[in-house]
Formats: C-alpha cells, structure tokens, sequence
C-alpha cells in the first residue's frame, strides 16, 4: 500500500503543472544551424540576465554521443531517435510510445521526464511531398503526402492533449530550394505548411492549449513556395544560409521564451489573466550597411506602419509592409543616410515597438 502511494506521487510530481524552465529542440542539420548562427541560445541567455528567469535551452542533433547539448554548451549521449528519422513518419513512431516517466524506458518519455518544452522540427527533405495515393499511404505511413502527414499529425495532436502538462512546439518544415522542387511539389509543401500553422489546431472545434506551432516555412519561403533567393546558399544546397540563421535565430528564441510566458500563466494556481502578448520587432543585419531588414509577427485584422527616425527624432523614411500568412517583412535601403542610430518604430494601432539599429557606411 505505501509502496503504491508513492508511485502515486511520484507521478504527480512528475507531470505537475511547473515553471516550465527545459526545453528541448529536436533537429537537424537545418535546425543546428538555426541554433548556432542565429545564437538561440544566446538569446534565451540573455533574456534569463534581464529579467531574473532561468529558462533552460537544449538541442539534440542527430543520434551521436555527443550530439545533445544542454543550456551552457555541454555536450552529453543523445536519446534514441530510431534510424534517425525526425520526418513526420518518425515522428509518428515517436509519439506512439508509451509514456512513463517513472522508469523511462522509450526516448519519449526522457523526453517528457526531463523537459517541460519539446519543440521538432523536420528538415527539408520533408518538404519533397508526393501527389496522394489513397492506397498507397495507407499502405506505408512513411510515405510522404499530404494524407499521410494530416494523419500524422492528428495523432500527434491526441498525444499531446494527453499530456496538458508539457509543452509542445512543431515547426513547420524549411522550404527547398528551386533547383530540388517543382511548382506541383512547392506548391503541396506550402499546403502543409498552412494546414499546420492555421488549421491543425482549429479544425476540430477544441482547444488545444498546450501545441504552440512556430511557423519556420513561411519566415523562409517566397510567393513561389521556394526557399527565398536571399537565404539561398548556392549550388542547389536547400539549407537556408547564415543571413537566413541570423535573422530568424532570435525569432524562434522569442517565440520559445512567449510560448513559456504564456503556458505559466494558462496554467498558475492563481488564475491570474493572460496578458496580451507584447508584439515582437526584429531587424537583421543589425548593424548593416546598406539595406535592413524588419520582420514582426502578423496580427490578425491589423495594418502595421513602420517608420524610421533618427537618433534626434526626425522622421527619415517610411517603409511598405508585405504581409505574408505569418509574418510581416519590410526592407530598409540607408544607402542615401549618414552612418549613425537610427530607430526602427512598429505602430500596431494599440502599441508601438521601437528597434535601434546602427547603419555604419
């Protein structure tokens, strides 16, 4: 009896509502470059020092011995990913086990033992998505369609609802570049990639407040559902390049660090309102010296007027929006400016966010 009692406890303790302090990002070369150069955990560092957190950032690579890295760089074993696979099929296998975060004996439940965040993110090849075949995916879920990633994913969607207790944070998959895809085939990874970032969560009519969904293909892809000519590193590499890294490396550590704030709100003893989440700004390169680039998050039924002012508040340009299902992007060419400080000033009707950026000639 006292020996089933603790058992009850232990679990509880294990898969109690938290500060939500670990996450885990699981990638691969893609997702690895979008840590290092994009400096995530860098960013997620310094917002612990400004604002008293302890927000703790960890990433595995591939199945390697010293390819999970904690918090502060520290390398150690990786947990068993079977044959590697972090496309939506392995995903699959994944989720599917059991949970069990007493005596963990599957990668899923260290997972869930050791984390509170688990954000997975497949790379590009899963963007290589053939026309569907009723038969056929049936036959093999890891076949890449449409139907069979749907599936997926809604099975995923019933694991993690039932576990209000962790976090979970899918990434879109990274677009190709032109030269490894084809209209037809970009076109069905743009589908996937806004079914899961605006109707995955919606389309059963419940909530589903624990799945945060960062939508990584539409910061990367332009209107031809290719990888933008700007993020190309050349010679057909699908890789977004270091430009591409170090403009959306700190997107994604805000995006995480939002995900956090909000969860520990949705689930305080105190029942204490959610704030509004504060609109984020980013620009990159920051300094430059030509041309900037602003990226904020789209706000549903709301314009954004960006302008820039100097350091003594004289206006010098306002800049045209383009709206993408995401995000907004605006270009900034200083090219005709004095190197100096400049701020970059977002007006989102209820708020303005002020970036300063150093233009240097």
């Amino acid at each position: 009896m006292v020996k089933s009692l603790v058992c009850v406890v232990m679990i509880l303790v294990s898969l109690s509502f938290g500060q939500y302090e670990k996450i885990l990002f699981l990638h691969h070369s893609t997702g690895r470059n979008l840590v290092y150069q994009g400096h995530v955990r860098d960013s997620i560092e310094a917002y612990n020092v400004a604002h008293g957190d302890s927000l703790e950032f960890w990433d595995q690579d591939y199945n390697g011995a010293h390819s999970l890295t904690d918090h502060h760089g520290g390398r150690h074993p990786s947990y068993d990913i079977l044959n590697n696979d972090t496309y939506p099929s392995g995903f699959l296998w994944l989720f599917r086990q059991e949970l069990d975060t007493i005596s963990p004996s599957n990668t899923f439940s260290h997972f869930m033992a050791d984390f509170d965040v688990f954000a997975f993110k497949s790379c590009f090849p899963a963007c290589q998505i053939l026309p569907d075949d009723t038969a056929a995916d049936l036959a093999d879920s890891s076949r890449k369609s449409l139907f069979n990633y749907f599936r997926i994913y809604r099975r995923i969607r019933a694991k993690c609802d039932s576990i209000p207790t962790r976090v979970f944070v899918p990434l879109t998959p990274p677009p190709l570049d032109p030269s490894a895809t084809n209209p037809e085939q970009a076109a069905r990874a743009r589908h996937f990639a806004t079914w899961l970032a605006e109707t995955f969560l919606v389309e059963d009519g419940r909530e589903h407040p624990n799945i945060f969904v960062f939508d990584f293909f539409d910061l990367l892809a332009d209107s031809d559902n290719v990888l933008r000519s700007e993020y190309r590193r050349g010679g057909g590499d699908s890789h977004p390049n270091r430009r591409a890294n170090e403009t959306i490396g700190p997107i994604f550590a805000r995006f995480l660090i939002e995900v956090v704030r909000t969860y520990r709100e949705r689930t305080s003893v105190e029942q204490k309102p959610i704030r509004p989440n504060a609109p984020f700004v980013f620009v990159a390169p920051n300094p430059f010296n030509e041309v900037c680039e602003v990226i904020t998050q789209r706000l549903p039924g709301r314009e954004i007027r960006i302008s820039i002012f100097d350091i003594n508040g004289k206006f010098v340009a306002k800049l045209k929006p383009s709206y993408s299902r995401s995000w907004v992007r605006a270009s900034w060419n200083a090219s005709g400016c004095k190197t100096g400080i400049y701020f970059v000033v977002a007006d989102f009707g209820f708020t303005r966010v002020s970036k300063k950026v150093l233009f240097v000639k």
